[in-house]
């Protein structure tokens, strides 16, 4: 042990090399056991990368890693673990201004959504009771939704972008103006 703190020295390490990112872009899954932990970041081209860092062997290991899209530029990133499905999480991102899309551990999309309504591009957002409601934040507005998890899950929502099937799955809630700018917020059960 080094008996004079001033003196400790430090080196960087880089796991991985991704694009530029968001302020929102990051999240740590899970932490596997005290060294081993999953971890997903998007980047503004689109690609959403999915692996896992060995910090004793100063290692990571892509697990999957999507496509860049064009103006696909990833906002922020959302995980939930499903009450059926212990231990899988599900990774949720905002695509563009507007789309959310959701991906298994896998890397298949298992969940699409275009939000056609809104008048300022997701800044952030939350999945909240698996995945029964969405609030997305803009810049100055927040916005909930209702989505019917049995259309979307049964796969005839699959990537939805037309009128007709965003209606039949995606109900709004409620909606809040806000006369400042919203900086964060916080979900919390009743």
């Amino acid at each position: 042990m080094n008996p004079n703190p001033s003196s400790s020295s430090f080196t960087r390490f880089d796991y991985i090399q991704v694009g530029l990112t968001s302020r929102n872009a990051m999240k740590l899954i899970r932490k596997l056991s005290a060294h081993l932990f999953e971890v997903a970041i998007g980047d503004h081209s689109g690609s959403l990368h999915y692996f896992s860092i060995n910090v004793d062997k100063n290692q990571a290991d892509t697990i999957f890693k999507t496509l860049p899209g064009q103006n696909a530029k990833i906002n922020c990133i959302d995980v939930y673990s499903g009450h059926k499905q212990i231990g899988s999480a599900k990774i949720l991102i905002v695509y563009g201004p507007s789309m959310i899309k959701g991906f298994n551990k896998k890397g298949k999309q298992f969940f699409g959504l275009e939000l056609n309504n809104l008048t300022e591009p997701i800044k952030m957002f939350q999945m909240h009771r698996q995945p029964d409601e969405i609030h997305v934040l803009g810049q100055y507005i927040y916005n909930s939704y209702l989505v019917n998890t049995e259309l979307v899950s049964s796969g005839t929502g699959g990537t939805l972008s037309s009128n007709s099937s965003y209606n039949s799955v995606v109900r709004s809630r409620h909606y809040y103006v806000c006369p400042a700018q919203i900086n964060d917020f916080v979900l919390m059960e009743e």
